[in-house]
């Protein structure tokens, strides 16, 4: 389709215009967005104050200029297809989103709108054009997707499990690293529930956590997480409800393996509760366990029987054996201690050469003298090396509602009195008044 301009119209002058021009051109003038009007070969005819304050053009400047000049190279094709199509009539998006070049070769990014006029028998007469300045609305696109990609790398790479669930605690996507906590590969995550990856050994309902989550209840929670290989794992994970448009549509979250922790706190409980030496309970388990001892006593007649065992000369032996050696003597007899109790009796290291017992659900007062004895005779045939070991055993006896520091006390008095009158033997405290039971070896 061939144009030719009209003689009417020269350049600098708004084209002809029906009834109504004066408004029309008014309009055009003052609007606060660019307004323009082109030729179908796209040379510019006519400009507004507002487009040339976008691209920096003094209006006599503009004017003239082919609307191709000013379009960004990397936009130029774009730009003249959309043209095209517009002037032969087959423009199905009057609207395109390029760049512009300012006077001083500085980009703007423009939105522009083009409506075509045309003559009685179909032919292009010029084109108006509204161009609007949209920089600010593409540089927060531009600044979104690079949030965008910048939060896909860190989801690829992340070391933490990061993860979206359904309403109905479904995986729908869980990044790389999951595989790396759960032995399975993401894909094979998704569709999953997630309680079906709470282990069986997890104490609990599995399904309370996320139960409360889906009642709007945000947070962290932790759980241990049944591995491919068989393994169990613990798992801290902060999750939240997602909404789009106020309707709950999903969980996300993120999580972190917690085991390292966990083994640690377990270690550390250890060392607060166990001797490091021997692996036997220390003087603070022992009282605890001698309280409860004492509280399940339920008659006046029930008893229970606490033991000092203390090693004679250890510290002859020990200068002889050298410290590595004396470690090894009171690691070599404590399984030989253990085996002389029932499973139910506790035997502790209270420090140094001292072991303490608990004797429970003692059957007679006769009863001790036979532990005592076969405790003892345990130290007497152990073989040491240059010389021989002998230990003496202070004895007391704990009723209902006994103080278990005061019975270790009177098991500790009656110990060193063994010690002092009765070495290598034991002796029983009795009374108020600290009475001492002499007891044969």
């Amino acid at each position: 389709m061939k144009w030719r301009m009209p003689e009417s119209t020269a350049v600098g002058a708004l084209p002809p215009q029906p009834s109504g021009s004066s408004r029309f051109e008014a309009a055009f003038l003052n609007a606060p967005i660019g307004m323009s009007v082109v030729s179908p070969v796209g040379r510019l005819l006519e400009a507004n104050d507002a487009l040339c304050l976008l691209l920096g053009y003094a209006s006599d400047e503009l004017v003239g200029l082919n609307i191709f000049d000013l379009v960004h190279p990397d936009d130029l094709r774009a730009a003249r297809d959309n043209w095209r199509r517009l002037v032969e009539g087959n423009s199905t998006t009057p609207r395109i989103e390029l760049r512009y070049l300012r006077r001083d070769q500085q980009p703007v990014c423009v939105a522009i709108t083009s409506t075509m006029l045309r003559d009685a028998a179909g032919s292009p007469l010029y084109a108006v054009s509204q161009t609007e300045d949209i920089t600010p609305r593409k540089q927060a696109e531009e600044a979104r997707q690079r949030m965008e990609k910048r939060y896909g790398d860190l989801f690829e790479r992340s070391n933490d499990l990061i993860f979206t669930a359904d309403l109905a605690g479904v995986v729908t996507s869980v990044n790389p690293a999951a595989e790396a906590i759960t032995g399975y590969a993401p894909d094979e995550l998704v569709g999953k529930r997630l309680i079906d990856l709470v282990a069986d050994s997890d104490g609990g309902d599995p399904g309370t956590s996320i139960d409360r989550l889906l009642e709007g209840h945000d947070g962290t929670t932790e759980f241990q997480v049944a591995t491919r290989d068989g393994r169990v794992v613990y798992v801290e994970a902060s999750s939240r409800l997602v909404r789009k448009g106020g309707e709950l549509v999903g969980i996300e979250g993120i999580g972190r393996e917690t085991t390292e922790r966990h083994l640690l706190q377990e270690e550390l409980a250890r060392h607060a509760f166990y001797d490091s030496l021997t692996g036997l309970p220390n003087r603070a388990l022992f009282l605890d366990r001698l309280s409860q001892a004492i509280a399940r006593l339920k008659q006046p007649a029930d008893s229970v029987a606490v033991m000092l065992l203390g090693l004679d000369d250890f510290r002859t032996v020990n200068s002889r054996l050298g410290h590595a050696g004396g470690d090894e003597l009171l690691k070599a007899l404590t399984p030989l201690l253990q085996e002389k109790l029932r499973g139910s009796d506790t035997v502790a290291r209270l420090g140094g050469d001292q072991f303490g017992l608990i004797v429970e659900n003692l059957q007679s007062d006769d009863h001790v003298p036979i532990v005592a004895a076969r405790i003892l005779s345990t130290v007497s045939s152990f073989e040491v090396p240059k010389g021989t070991l002998t230990a003496s055993l202070g004895v007391a006896i704990a009723e209902p509602l006994s103080n278990p520091d005061g019975q270790l006390e009177n098991a500790h008095t009656a110990m060193h009195r063994a010690k002092r009158s009765n070495r290598g033997g034991f002796e029983i405290y009795v009374g108020e008044v600290r009475d001492l039971h002499p007891a044969g070896r």
